[in-house]
């Protein structure tokens, strides 16, 4: 169980930002970096649940417009749906050969790892880090690094830390 993400919030999820051009964008967030901003509603007043530029986003799936524990679904099975193996014998003479194949593919797991190193707070060091969103790389995949992510978590346990776990062995 953990949360879907849906994105990184843009300057367009904003009022604040509404109308400006990206350099001016880019200033206003970087003369204010921690200011909260208020979420753009569509027509059923829903807007993005995120207090500023970059945060993660995560799907509300009771559409209470509140991410919390009643949002989690499931993101993966750790069973695999199909699992094999193989093993044979060979002998000639002297000669002994032995084979053994063995896998399983079709499911998901937790990378743990990932969950933990790829935090996105401000001591952050694995590469992608280059990659987050900034106000100058608006990535669409790596939210904010800060220590003031707040409101919208930057890295709940969600389907971003889950991978496939197919293998084959010989």
């Amino acid at each position: 169980f953990g949360y879907k993400s849906n994105g990184i919030s843009q300057f367009g999820d904003f009022v604040e930002f509404t109308g400006l051009s990206n350099d001016q964008r880019i200033a206003k967030y970087n003369a204010n970096p921690a200011g909260t901003y208020t979420p753009i509603k569509d027509a059923n007043g829903v807007g993005v649940i995120a207090s500023r530029p970059g945060q993660q986003l995560y799907v509300d799936a009771d559409k209470n417009g509140i991410i919390n524990e009643f949002d989690k679904q499931v993101i993966g099975y750790a069973q695999p749906d199909f699992t094999l193996g193989i093993s044979n014998s060979f002998s000639y003479n002297n000669f002994e050969m032995s084979i053994n194949v063995d896998g399983q593919f079709g499911q998901q797991i937790c990378n743990v790892a990932n969950f933990n190193l790829r935090g996105f707070h401000g001591r952050q060091q694995l590469a992608i880090v280059k990659d987050a969103w900034t106000a100058e790389n608006q990535s669409k995949d790596y939210p904010r690094v800060s220590m003031l992510n707040t409101g919208a978590q930057a890295f709940l346990m969600s389907d971003k830390v889950i991978e496939d776990g197919s293998f084959w062995a010989l």
